[in-house]
Order: structure tokens, then C-alpha cells, then sequence
């Protein structure tokens, strides 16, 4: 199929005459948006598809004879802004032969109902002509279908613009399509205000020194008066109201309104909430959460990064130019200096022997406008380029063909001639581990690497080559991976740097990198594509875990860390590929993006140093900024929100505290000692004019062990107080109890000798009503002086006599307690928890004479288990674990219904002196599936005898923690526990304690 570019300019115009419109959009502009082109016989029935491609889209009808008509469709299809009267314009070369006897426009609304507007053509004339539908939402002059129950023939908002279609007549000329635009001529849709920020306002940024620009913006576009009531909140970086309004507004045609709004005081992400209500009652409310941030921007700077490099993931090419803008502006006001981007072969060489750099050029361009380098992804296979014989690995995933080894050595080679002195970095594929990305085997993935390797260093030895990212370590991409490539790869040895993903929470990431040496990887590494979605775990975790994860692969010898998505890539708050984006998919900064510019502000240019042994559950990492000063980067993983306050010692220059955003806040400083608090949202320890070296001696206060007690028990909460300085020093301390425990201890003073630690104990009793269980734990306070740190308590769960309690000892449904196992890619979305319905547990303890019972109610849509034996963790399952005083070891248990229904115990640790097969064989299951339900039952019965367990035992208190895993077919996607501890690493001092 041939597609000429077709070139001119329009000299004719068909159609009514348009007035002024309240608004214009770009629907389609061949060259720059994604479309296919399709022909057809009159029976519908598809001769041939091709991807429709040039600054002209060109039709031949002499390259499908038998069509009866052609259809380019829109690829995605784009939104229409709401309207109740708009023109559409086309514009269509018309050959003297011309070929087609009818324009159509193909609109679909949001029942599912699809209108086609037909426009008779005249003869034809060599020149480019301009086709105007005007179109009636309520009274639409179209052929319609589609739509079921719900098709009334009117066109109900939002709609989407699918393409335009032609009928064939007897000529057989080349007929050529350009761009089609919508001009929204009368609207019932609200009128929008606008958030103006100064020079950031197309990314909604606010920079300091620009806070009076700070206001919101009403313009009327509309040909009658806008009457209403304008009301809007204003909320600060941690939540905390700042002002509201509400404002009876009346505007004439063309007039506009400013609301000034409270200026911020401190740098991070502002929620603005608008609302504007309409006297027409025909018009629908407006409202709109928006999002400004307040920052001294990092960026852009002209020089290139020549440390470890700051950059982001984004596809810029899939957008037009004014958007590309804005992303390149978010990336280079942020700190970011490169960009990483798919080439998106099938743009660059449309067809063999033409090649098309105009995309790409636009991008190295436009972000080079902002300092930002392009890091090239050599990928995908366009269709004519596919191997003859490329076949399939897996028919089940989604195409991802491999090309012929000639076509890719040349678009390789081509490439890179033309960017040689542009581009310093090229990546060899995406992802080549999961199927999704590379459906074919590793020695092929291999091969071409090898082959690109050679070329590239022919033609641009100075380029950097980077391995495809692998998503993940081998094994843990379930049935979408294979865990053959990354092995592979390596001994091939035909990269410069190796590239890693790893998506996901911190936890998980670090368990990666520290395992990855062990796959044999001897050269440099690039954190080259790795994040969170905001869509189970908030937007504020999102933000701490890029802190976490770009210190810490600095930290373990990356050279560099691209954060995963730049935008959103959607609005829908339910799927997972849309949560990634620093920006929201209309520019509005999110948390992350404040912290992505504070990392770049304090941390780009400098050097790591080493790691700092803080303790237990702490990360500390030091650096030089680039202006010499000391960077101490923490965060604690303890799972709560304690904060642990640390004593610094040999402080010599100035001292102050950034937090996640970038505000700072000197550090007093007295004898050169301080007392630098770290929690789990991390912050840095900054240190200019510093001589010597600076000391970290530990916590001033911390509690011995998680502060745990029975429901109408008594307990001694007991903390070890620390004294790092020189002299003799007075501590005033009081503890101040959640509802449900009491304290007769009055506030104490304790003097503590230099470099003394002292344990105290706070006597307490809880009502016998009192649960703090996880995911749902109560605090305390400890004041120490003016200070305060709140601690998480657990209650000790106490196991009933007799049978059951009627309502459940613990549950399993929040967002915190899952983790998530699957690789980051659209293929995996759906598999990403959604709620507890997706996955969640109550479960009982209870106990029937000398035989505990563990009882579970598991709410999962779908049950697989094609496991058995060792691996059925890989299913859906049950694992707990059983931590007895006195015994070396401890217990890790399984509890299964399989795919035929039958249940199944497995033992796969036991303490010395047990026997896993024979505990196993004495414990009782039941089981049961409610399909309808989405529920699965699991009733275990374990003999004393069998774990070891007595009734001493019981009455002193043992160690228990569960969590479920998830299988719905695709592999282990998650599981949710209990408690940390037993399912990402091992730690049975995190597991509740329970007693009879």
C-alpha cells in the first residue's frame, strides 16, 4: 500500500460559513497523530490495513481495487469539547481523477452510538478543499448505529471524534486527507476558570518570587452574559485548610474576572477546589480539583549532566507540539536532564527505503530548548520490518514481533548517523523479559542486541549502550516474563551499561537491587525506568518512595535514575497506568513532581560518599553537594509513622533540615551536637563550611521493641533515653496514652551523664476493650522537653477459650498491607488491586482443648492454584507463621484448596527437632468456594502436639503473622499480610504477639 505525502495549500471551501467559535481543537493533524487506514469491500469485510502516516494521508484506490470505501481512523480516538453546536472541518486534496465520491465525518457518543455525517464531493480540480459538517447535538443529520437500548439518535456528550471515512466512485486518483478541526460554535458546558501562576502557568508551577501572579481566572467566551456563583477552597502541602471563597459573579461577553488567592508559605503541591454554579440551569456545575506547586525551580540548565543522571520516561511523540512543550518545560523547570523515549520505528521509517525524522527531530528540539538530552529507545518492530519467520513465543500476548536482523541493523545504523552528535545514550529495546515486549526467545533478543551493539559502536563509538530494561530479577514476572533473557544478556556482555526497572514500593525495589550481583553483572547500572503508581498507595507515598528509590540505587553504584511517568497517562483513578505521572495528564503537579525538584535542587551535581549504620530499619546515605556542603539523606522503614530523633555530633559549619519539598529549617546546634529527626517521610541533613568529619551517635529516644499489651492487661512501655553530649544533661519526659490505656505515671526529669543511656518504663493498663491491630494501630506520644514522637502500640490478641469470637481477630484490607508482585506494564493493569474486593481476609484464632484453630474468610474473584507441595505460595493460598518461645527456629505453614478442590497443609519451615512432613500430616483443613461470592474458606485445625505448642506457652504469648496470596491466572500478582515481615523479608520481631 502506497501513502504519498501530500503537500499543498487549500484553495477552495465547501459547506456553511462559520461563525466566531467559542472554541477551536485539532482533532486530527496527519504527520503528527496516530492513525490506520483501512480499505473495504461493500460487504464491509477488510482488505487491508496500514498505518496511515506523512504531513498528507494519501489515498490510491488503484492499490485496492475492489474497495468500496476506506476508513482512517483516529488512533486513540480524541474527545470533542462538549457542544451543542460545532462545525467540523476537513480538509481533502481532490485529484482531477478524483476517486472518492463522498467525505464522511464519524463521530461516537458516550452511549456507544456512532454518527457518520455524509458531504458529497465535487469533481475534482488538483487543489486542497475545505469540508465543513455542521452538526446538531440534539438533532444530528447523520446515518447512526450502535448504541443498544441507550441509541436515541442524539449525540450525548462526551464525544469522540473516530475518523473520517470516504466511498469510492469509478476514478482510480490518489485522494489526499488533512487536518481535521472542531469549531464549538454554542455550549452547555460550564465555563472553565484558569489557575494562572506567572511564567509556570502552562504547568501550573509557582515560582518563588512570582507569588502575587498567584490567581484564578474567569473569562467568559460566550456570545451572552455568565451569571453564577463562584466559590473555591484552598488547601496546603500536608492538607491543611488556607482560605475560601464563595463570589456572585456577572460577566459580559469577552469580559474576565481575577480572584486573588492566599499566597503560600511554604514549597511543596497546593489543592485548589473551584466550583462554579451557574444561573442557567441548563448548565451543569463546574468543579474541578486543581493543583499548583511552589518551588524555586531546579531547572532548566543549560549545561549537560555529566554525574549521575536525573531524568524521566515520557512519550511526547504520541502528543502534539504545544503539549510536548509543556512537558518539556515540566521536565526542565523540575531538574530533570534527560528524557527517555521510544524512536517508535514504524514513525521514523514508515516503509523500507523511507525515512521520516521530522517526529524525532521535533522532540530533541523542543526538550533541548529546556537543557534535556534524549536518551533513544530502539524500538518496536514496525510491520513490514517483521521476520519472515518470527513466530510467536507466547500467541497469548500481545504481537511485540521481532524484526528482521538486516531491516534492524539498518534503522540502527541510520538512526544513530543522524543523531550522533545529539545523543549520548541509546537503550537496545524495552523490557525484553516480558512477552508483552519481546514475543520471541532470548537467544533472538540477544542477536540483536549484539547486532545493534556493533552497529552503533561503528557508527557512533561515543554512545553509551544501554541493554533493554529488564522489568524485573528472573522469576518474578510470573507466566508474562521470561527469566531466560537477563542471564543471557549478560554473558553476551554486548552492552556499555545495564539497565533495571523494578517498579514498585521500596521495600521490594531494595530486595532486587541487593540480589541483582548475583546474576553476574560486572559493568555500570541505570536505574532507567522505575516508580509507583499513586493508585493504592497515595500520592504522598509515591512522592517518598521516589526519594527512597533514586538515593538508594545512587547509593548501590547506578549511574543514573529515570522516575516513571513524567504524566499521567489518563484520568481514570482506577487504572494503574494512569496513577504514574509526576503530572497529572492535564499538567497539574502532583506531590512527587515537589519532590522530584527538591531532590534535583540539593542532590544533582553532587557525589556519593558512603552509607551511614544508623540502626535497625534505617537508611542513611551521605554526599557533597555540589557547592561542597554534606547531604545526609534518611527515612526510616519501620512501617509507622514514629519519628526517631538523632544525635549528630562534630558539627562544625551550619546546619539545617530539608524536608521532601525543599524547605529548610536550621538545625540548632550546640557544642557541635544536634538532634536530626528522621521518619518515614525522608528528609536531609544539610551541612555547609563543615571541617572534619560529622558523627551520627544515635537516637536520643527510642522505645525497646514495639510498645505491645493485652486488652484489660497491664504492660511497662519502656524507652531508652540517650545523652550525646559533653555534659551532664536533664531530660523531662511524659507519655501521653491513646483512649483505652491509662497512666498513673506523672511527667519525670531524668539528668543523664555525657554519653550516658538510660532505660525508663511507664507502668500501664488497657480496658479490656482496647484493639490496636494492624493496619489500624493506636499511637502514643512521648514528650521529651518541647518535643513530641508518636509511637504505634500493639495489642496483644488474646485467643478464646473456646472456639471463635463472633467478629473477626484480624483484617486484611487495606492498601498498606498489599504488595504488589507483578511487573509494571499495560498487559499487568488489571492486575494491580483495586479495593478488597480484589483481595482481603478476615481471620479468627481460637482454640478447642489442646487444639488451636486458625479460621479465614478470603475475598478474591477468581481462585487458581495449579500448585502443589513446595510452590503453592505461587496460587492462591494461605501463609502463616508461628514464633513459640523456646524453640530454635520457627514455623512457616501453608494452607491451600487446589484446582481440584481438595485442601492441602504444607510445612516449609519447622523449628530443630521437627519434622515438616509429619506436623503436616496432623494438621486438619477444610476448605471451601463460593464462586458467586468471590469468597474462599479455609478452617485449620492444629494439634499442640504438632507445633509444639503448651498451654506455658500459650498463657506467655507467641509471635503469629498470615498473609494471602493472589493468583487469578496470570501468576503470584500480590499478596496482603497481616504484618511486615513474612512475605517481602523475614522478620518475626514485626509479627503481632497473641496469648490465651
Amino acid at each position: 500500500m502506497k501513502l504519498l505525502i501530500c503537500v499543498m495549500v487549500a484553495a477552495g471551501i465547501l459547506g456553511s460559513a462559520c461563525a466566531a467559535p467559542l472554541q477551536s481543537i485539532e482533532l486530527f493533524t496527519p504527520g503528527k497523530d496516530r492513525a490506520r487506514l483501512l480499505f473495504h469491500r461493500r460487504d464491509n469485510s477488510l482488505i487491508c490495513s496500514v498505518p496511515a502516516t506523512g504531513a498528507g494521508i494519501s489515498v490510491n484506490r488503484a492499490d485496492a481495487p475492489e474497495a468500496a470505501y476506506f476508513d482512517c481512523q483516529a488512533n486513540p480516538a480524541r474527545e470533542v469539547p462538549e457542544f451543542t453546536k460545532a462545525n467540523f472541518r476537513g480538509k481533502v486534496f481532490l485529484p482531477p481523477d478524483q476517486p472518492v465520491s463522498s467525505f464522511n465525518l464519524r463521530l461516537a457518543d458516550a452511549d456507544g452510538e456512532v454518527f457518520q455525517f455524509r458531504a458529497a464531493l465535487p469533481k475534482g480540480d488538483g487543489k486542497w478543499h475545505e469540508i465543513v459538517f455542521p452538526v446538531d447535538a440534539s438533532r444530528p443529520e447523520a446515518g447512526r448505529w450502535g448504541g443498544g437500548e441507550k441509541a436515541d439518535g442524539k449525540l450525548t456528550m462526551p464525544v469522540k471524534f473516530r475518523g473520517v471515512t470516504g466511498d469510492f466512485g469509478a476514478a482510480a486518483g490518489t485522494f489526499g486527507i488533512g487536518r481535521v478541526v472542531c469549531d464549538v460554535l454554542d455550549s452547555n458546558a460550564p465555563v472553565a476558570p484558569e489557575l494562572l501562576t506567572g511564567s509556570g502557568s502552562p504547568i501550573h508551577v509557582l515560582k518563588a518570587g512570582e507569588e502575587e501572579e498567584l490567581t484564578l481566572r474567569l473569562r467568559n467566551p460566550r456570545s451572552r452574559r455568565l451569571s453564577g456563583v463562584l466559590k473555591w477552597s484552598l488547601a496546603g502541602v500536608r492538607g491543611e485548610p488556607l482560605g475560601e471563597a464563595a463570589e456572585r459573579i456577572s460577566l459580559e461577553p469577552g469580559r474576565e474576572k481575577r480572584l486573588v488567592l492566599p499566597r503560600p508559605a511554604v514549597f511543596g503541591v497546593y489543592k485548589l477546589n473551584v466550583e462554579l454554579t451557574d444561573d442557567d440551569p441548563a448548565v451543569r456545575p463546574y468543579r474541578k480539583e486543581m493543583r499548583f506547586a511552589y518551588l524555586i525551580p531546579a531547572g532548566p540548565t543549560p549545561e549537560r549532566n555529566d554525574g549521575f543522571v536525573f531524568g524521566v520516561c515520557s512519550h511526547p511523540q504520541r502528543h502534539g507540539i504545544e503539549e510536548q512543550r509543556k512537558e518539556a518545560m515540566a521536565a526542565g523547570w523540575c531538574g530533570a536532564k534527560a528524557l527517555r523515549e521510544d524512536i517508535e520505528w514504524f514513525r521514523v521509517q514508515p516503509a523500507e527505503g523511507r525515512w521520516e525524522f521530522g517526529s524525532f527531530d521535533r522532540v530533541v528540539e523542543t526538550f533541548g530548548e529546556y537543557g534535556v538530552e534524549v536518551m533513544p529507545i530502539f524500538a518496536y518492530c514496525t510491520g513490514w520490518a517483521r521476520a519472515k519467520e518470527w513466530k510467536p513465543l507466547k500467541p497469548e500476548f500481545f504481537h511485540r514481533e521481532r524484526p528482521d536482523y538486516g531491516h534492524w541493523r539498518k534503522f540502527v545504523g541510520t538512526f544513530a548517523a543522524r543523531y550522533r552528535d545529539k545523543v549520548r545514550y541509546a537503550e537496545v529495546w524495552n523490557e525484553p523479559d516480558l512477552y508483552m515486549f519481546a514475543n520471541f526467545p532470548e537467544n533472538e533478543y540477544v542477536r540483536m542486541l549484539e547486532t545493534a551493539y556493533d552497529e552503533l559502536k561503528r557508527v557512533a563509538p561515543a554512545w553509551q549502550v544501554l541493554c533493554g530494561g529488564f522489568a524485573c530479577l528472573p522469576g518474578q514476572s510470573g507466566k508474562a516474563g521470561n527469566p531466560a533473557v537477563m542471564p543471557a544478556v549478560i554473558r553476551s556482555g554486548k552492552y556499555d551499561i545495564f539497565a533495571f526497572h523494578g517498579h514498585g514500593l521500596f521495600g521490594g525495589y531494595r530486595n532486587q537491587i541487593e540480589r541483582l550481583p548475583s546474576y553476574g553483572n560486572r559493568k555500570p547500572w541505570f536505574a532507567n525506568e522505575t516508580a509507583v503508581s499513586s493508585m493504592v498507595h497515595g500520592e504522598e507515598v509515591q512522592a517518598q518512595t521516589l526519594f527512597r528509590k533514586l538515593i538508594y540505587s545512587w547509593a548501590k553504584g547506578a549511574v543514573g535514575y529515570n522516575w516513571y511517568d513524567l504524566r499521567n497517562d489518563g484520568f481514570d483513578p482506577a487504572n494503574n497506568e494512569h496513577n504514574f505521572g509526576m503530572l497529572t495528564n492535564d499538567f497539574h503537579p502532583k506531590p512527587v513532581y515537589a519532590a522530584y525538584n527538591a531532590l534535583a535542587n540539593l542532590y544533582r551535581g553532587g557525589k556519593f560518599l558512603r552509607e551511614a549504620r544508623l540502626g535497625k530499619d534505617l537508611h542513611g546515605y551521605w554526599f557533597r553537594g555540589r557547592d561542597g556542603g554534606l547531604l545526609l539523606a534518611a527515612w526510616s522503614d519501620t512501617g509507622d509513622e514514629r519519628i526517631l530523633p538523632l544525635a549528630v555530633a562534630g558539627i562544625t559549619g551550619r546546619a539545617e533540615t530539608v524536608d521532601l519539598y525543599g524547605n529548610a529549617k536550621p538545625l540548632p546546634v550546640e557544642n557541635g551536637a544536634a538532634t536530626f529527626e528522621i521518619g518515614s517521610e525522608p528528609a536531609t541533613l544539610r551541612v555547609t563550611g563543615q571541617a572534619g568529619e560529622i558523627k551520627v551517635a544515635g537516637a536520643l529516644v527510642r522505645p525497646v521493641g514495639e510498645p505491645e499489651i493485652a486488652p484489660g492487661g497491664e504492660a511497662v512501655f519502656e524507652f531508652e533515653l540517650y545523652n550525646p553530649e559533653r555534659k551532664a544533661r536533664d531530660y523531662r519526659v511524659r507519655l501521653a496514652p491513646p483512649p483505652g490505656i491509662s497512666l498513673e505515671t506523672k511527667p519525670e526529669t531524668f539528668r543523664l551523664a555525657p554519653g550516658e543511656t538510660r532505660r525508663i518504663g511507664f507502668p500501664v493498663r488497657a480496658e479490656a476493650g482496647f484493639r490496636s491491630l494492624p493496619g489500624k494501630q493506636k499511637e502514643l506520644t512521648l514528650f521529651l522537653g518541647a518535643r513530641s514522637f508518636r509511637y504505634r502500640i500493639g495489642s496483644v490478641t488474646r485467643i478464646p477459650g473456646k472456639g471463635y469470637r463472633p467478629e473477626p481477630d484480624f483484617m486484611l484490607d487495606a492498601a498498606g498491607q498489599v504488595h504488589a508482585l507483578v511487573p509494571n506494564s499495560p498487559e499487568t493493569a488489571r492486575l494491580f488491586w483495586k479495593g478488597p474486593r480484589d483481595l482481603s481476609a478476615k481471620v479468627w484464632l481460637g482454640r478447642d482443648g489442646d487444639t488451636l484453630l486458625l479460621k479465614a474468610e478470603v475475598a478474591d474473584d477468581r481462585h487458581a492454584q495449579p500448585h502443589s507441595g513446595e510452590e503453592v505460595w505461587k496460587g492462591d493460598n494461605i501463609q502463616f507463621a508461628l514464633v513459640l518461645p523456646g524453640q530454635k527456629g520457627n514455623w512457616e505453614l501453608g494452607l491451600t484448596r487446589l484446582e481440584s478442590g481438595k485442601s492441602e497443609v504444607h510445612v516449609w519451615h519447622a523449628p530443630q527437632t521437627f519434622r515438616p512432613e509429619a506436623a503436616a500430616a496432623k494438621i486438619a483443613l477444610e476448605t471451601s468456594r463460593d464462586e458467586k461470592a468471590g469468597l474462599t474458606g479455609y478452617e485449620a485445625r492444629i494439634p499442640f502436639a504438632a507445633v509444639g505448642l503448651t498451654e506455658a506457652v500459650g498463657r506467655t504469648g507467641f509471635r503469629f503473622n498470615l498473609l494471602v496470596n493472589d493468583n487469578d491466572g496470570f501468576g503470584r500478582e500480590s499478596f496482603i499480610a497481616l504484618a511486615p515481615g513474612l512475605g517481602e523479608s523475614k522478620d518475626p520481631s514485626r509479627y503481632p504477639v497473641v496469648k490465651f
